[in-house]
């Protein structure tokens, strides 16, 4: 954790005063929410990236876990009703073949390196 700069902080924070701390205020909601979206995808994407430069595999997988755990989220509350069992089944699948492919790709930067 001590490789975080205050950057990664502050978009964490603004995240949560974004999702939490607008209920009772004038910004609607939806707006809110798709703010919170785009920067909670960034904020997975800078730490793969900064996981990926540093060769830390902590980070680097904290942010493919994140951006998981977002897409099963954003499914269940976007598409439950819909999709059904199957549609969670193939979420699931797309899930664990990214994971899969994320370690292949990591495992063989570091045979490059070695």
């Amino acid at each position: 954790m001590g490789s975080f700069s205050i950057w990664h902080w502050l978009i964490v924070l603004l995240i949560v005063v974004l999702v939490f701390g607008t209920k009772n205020h004038q910004i609607p909601q939806m707006i809110s929410s798709i703010v919170a979206n785009i920067l909670l995808l960034l904020t997975c994407a800078m730490w793969m990236d900064s996981g990926w430069e540093n060769e830390s595999i902590i980070q680097f997988f904290a942010g493919a876990i994140l951006f998981l755990i977002w897409t099963f989220q954003r499914y269940f509350d976007l598409f439950g009703d819909i999709g059904g069992m199957l549609g969670a089944s193939a979420l699931f699948l797309a899930c664990a073949l990214l994971l899969v492919f994320l370690a292949f790709f990591w495992q063989r930067k570091k045979r490059r390196l070695a």
